[in-house]
């Protein structure tokens, strides 16, 4: 996973929240504990509750509306329509995309196990990631990715449409390959 970048400053308002509530912890705590034992330092709070809230906390329904993140963990499947630039080769291929996200990381894994595809059976991996949030609802998600014979960079447009969640988007590599890819929350 790489740490992914968003264009709305969202972050430092919550890190201050938590440290915050880290402090107030433990300045809270302290009465409560054991003679004999030390009381928890607001900054191992704090880091307790950074990991609480990266791993679970920004996923849920009440709070996720106000950092304008979307949750996009999961499988995703769809088709990849590709295009070599210089040879007569136009194809489209079934594609899966794995994507692991935390509130500061993100993972996209791509696969194509299709062997009779002119490339084989490939498998691309993200290595910079950065949203972007359009006209305040439309996300925006450009990646650079990484696979065994290039790298390439896609742009991903998040859609919703009849209650399913949908990423499309073009993309180009080194490979002199273009195409366009639309996949499906599965």
């Amino acid at each position: 996973m790489v740490n992914y970048s968003i264009d709305i400053d969202v972050r430092q308002p919550v890190i201050f929240i938590l440290a915050v509530t880290s402090v107030f912890a433990a300045i809270w705590v302290e009465p409560y504990i054991p003679p004999g034992f030390e009381a928890p330092s607001a900054m191992g709070l704090f880091g307790i509750l950074f990991w609480v809230f990266d791993k679970y906390l920004w996923k849920l329904s009440l709070i996720r509306p106000l950092l304008k993140i979307p949750n996009l963990n999961g499988q995703w499947k769809g088709t990849l329509k590709r295009k070599d630039h210089g040879k007569e080769i136009d194809e489209q291929i079934e594609v899966e995309l794995f994507v692991t996200q935390s509130w500061t990381k993100l993972s996209f894994v791509l696969e194509n196990n299709n062997e009779n595809s002119v490339s084989g059976r490939t498998r691309s991996f993200s290595r910079v990631v950065g949203l972007f949030v359009e006209n305040k609802n439309v996300i925006l998600i450009r990646e650079i990715f990484e696979y065994e014979k290039a790298q390439g960079l896609c742009e991903w447009r998040l859609s919703q449409e009849n209650g399913k969640q949908f990423l499309r988007g073009d993309y180009f590599s080194t490979a002199l390959r273009n195409g366009y890819i639309n996949l499906e929350l599965q």
